[in-house]
């Protein structure tokens, strides 16, 4: 097995595939597909884009054994790096920034002015 990776105009796409030989002829046999992503690569997206993977990898289990999930998440990874812990803690610190430009501030509670 092997993950095939096509450009696309909107990102990359993912597939995997297996491959046999009939009759001395080489066939490719298309198991799952594995997801996309949009290019150019946000950190944002990775983060989604490798929770998903994860999520399919799961439900092909009953196909892949663990060192083949490792190998197809190896050659994913050369395409699509992992999100560091860095860039998670960048991630995090820039949605709480725009959180809190967008979050109204409370009205100060107490006493009108009288008249």
């Amino acid at each position: 097995m092997f993950v095939h990776f096509r450009e696309t105009p909107y990102g990359l796409a993912m597939s995997l595939v297996e491959t046999r030989r009939e009759n001395g002829k080489v066939h490719h046999e298309h198991v799952a597909r594995l997801g996309s992503i949009e290019t150019p690569l946000s950190v944002a997206a990775r983060v989604e884009f490798w929770r998903e993977l994860h999520e399919r990898l799961v439900q092909l289990s009953s196909r892949l054994d663990a060192e083949m999930r490792a190998k197809v998440m190896g050659a994913v990874h050369v395409r699509v790096p992992m999100v560091t812990p860095d860039e998670q803690r960048a991630l995090q610190l820039e949605n709480a920034k725009g959180d809190a430009a967008t979050t109204p501030r409370p009205q100060a509670c107490g006493r009108l002015p009288a008249d």
